[in-house]
Formats: C-alpha cells, structure tokens, sequence
C-alpha cells in the first residue's frame, strides 16, 4: 500500500473543482495527488484544496514528515503567487502510516469571487518553483495577506507586507518603486501636503484621516485597486528575494 500525508489548506475564494497528479523529483515522495473542491457541498462558502503526499517504499513516517510539511508549504506558497489568492496555514489532517491519525482542520469565511485552478496554474506554479528562489518569508506574508474577505483589510495587510519587503523607511520608497512599475506620484495628500501614489494615498486615507475623507468612495477606491496592489507586491518580492 502506498504510503502519504494529506493536508489540507482552505481559501477565501470559490474554487475551480479539479485534480491533479503531480510528479515530484525527490529522493523520498514519489508524486502528489491535489484535489480541489468548495465546501460546504450543497452551498458552497470557501475553497478547499486537499494534497496527498505520497512518498517511496521503505520509508517510516519520522523521516518523512519535516518533508511533506516543506513541499506543501513550497507548493502552496507559489500557488497562492501564481494564482494572486490567499490560503490558510496547511495542516496535516490523516496519515496511512499510524492508525487512527484523523485531525479535523475547518475553517469557514465568506465568499466573494470564484478562481480557476486548473492544469495551466498547476504547470505555472511548478515553473515558478523551478525557476524563482523567492523569498519564503515574503511568500507566506503575501499568501495570509490575500486570505481575507474585506476589501480594506486586504488592501492594508498587502501595503504592510510591500512596506516590509522593500528595504528602507519611509513611504517615499513606496512611491518610488510604484513609480518604477508606472503608477506616478499623482496624488495629492492634504495632510501631510505631498504627492503620492495611489497605494500610499489610499492607505493613508485610512490611517491618516481628516475631515474630507469620504471613507465609502476610499473603500471603492481600494477595491478597484487591490489587485494592482498584489501585482505590485509580486514585482517586489521577486526584486528584493
């Protein structure tokens, strides 16, 4: 019987069901069978991705473990970077190697949108693996900062990790390399009388308030934002890796 660990990891979105075999070049696991699926089945609220980590003959659950915990990690970090969503901490919800092993991993949150996940991401997210050594503390930042269902607490928790990974201080730098990927400083902040992009304009709308802030409009504004937002954050990761 082949041996695995299955773990499992949820998502803010609605999923494109689907499944895959995926070949792993490793000295222990022989190939990973990732199934995606929506839960709760008759009306679905989250996302749900279920890896199976099947391993070679002859090896015991201790030495293998630390393994299957690294590739999952790997794999979802990359997917969550390939495919610009949020996952959950994976956990390790049953193994075939010890009986009895069943660990009940749930977690519920409201749905906005629905994702493809289909053999195009999978083959894209294998290539990132392979070919872009990022950052594995920037990835899991990026990964639990999309994994949130409101508009503006993604938007803040998306500027807090881009304030962390470009080095320096100070909101200027963030202006500066938004202005290096085409988004100008074209945005005037009454407060602190300077001119901005439009991240930093919108995230200190919110942390920097005054009378004239229409908090529904900086809401809409940062939703329609919040995708350039992560796509920006991707180009700094992969330039300060």
């Amino acid at each position: 019987m082949e041996k695995y660990i299955l773990y499992n990891a949820t998502s803010e979105n609605l999923l494109e069901i689907n499944e895959f075999f995926v070949e792993y070049t490793n000295d222990k696991i022989e190939k990973l069978y990732i199934k995606v699926i929506n839960e709760p089945i008759t009306n679905p609220e989250y996302g749900k991705v279920s890896i199976f980590v099947y391993f070679k003959n002859n090896v015991n659950y201790n030495d293998v473990v630390d393994i299957g915990d690294r590739v999952v990690d790997e794999f979802l970090n990359y997917l969550s970077y390939t495919m610009k969503i949020g996952f959950s901490k994976s956990i390790s919800t049953y193994n075939n190697f010890e009986e009895n092993l069943s660990i009940n991993n749930s977690m519920i949150v409201k749905l906005k949108i629905a994702c493809p996940l289909n053999q195009d991401t999978i083959d894209e997210t294998l290539k990132n693996i392979a070919e872009k050594p990022l950052n594995v503390i920037f990835l899991e930042m990026y990964k639990s900062a999309l994994n949130n269902n409101d508009d503006v607490a993604r938007f803040m928790m998306l500027y807090s990790v881009l304030d962390f990974v470009i080095s320096g201080t100070g909101q200027s730098r963030i202006c500066k390399f938004a202005q290096q990927n085409s988004y100008p400083r074209s945005y005037r902040n009454t407060v602190k009388k300077r001119n901005e992009c439009i991240f930093t304009y919108l995230r200190n709308k919110i942390g920097h308030t005054d009378d004239t802030v229409d908090f529904e409009d900086t809401k809409r504004e940062m939703r329609n934002n919040v995708s350039k937002l992560a796509d920006l954050l991707k180009k700094a990761i992969e330039f300060y890796s």
